[in-house]
């Protein structure tokens, strides 16, 4: 697999001024758009997971909220 770099002062978060057009996202690279970062966001409890989700994680935003996002996210 596609070996990540981290600063070793940890992951630089980039702005989110034209963030449709920064893809691939994740520092491996491994979400090729927006819907697909939505779509990976998971919740179980208190605990967030962007990936490697347990099977009874539930998504984080609902269809429409995360249709909302990605409109609100295409206008920066």
């Amino acid at each position: 697999g596609v070996v990540p770099y981290v600063h070793e002062a940890g992951a630089r978060v980039t702005s989110l001024r034209r963030i449709y057009a920064k893809r691939p996202y994740f520092t491996n690279g491994s979400a090729p758009d927006l819907d697909a970062v939505i779509e990976r966001a998971r919740l179980m409890g208190d605990q967030f997971f962007h990936d490697g989700a347990p099977p009874r994680a539930r998504p984080a935003v609902s269809r429409d909220d995360a249709r909302a996002l990605r409109a609100f996210l295409d206008l920066l």
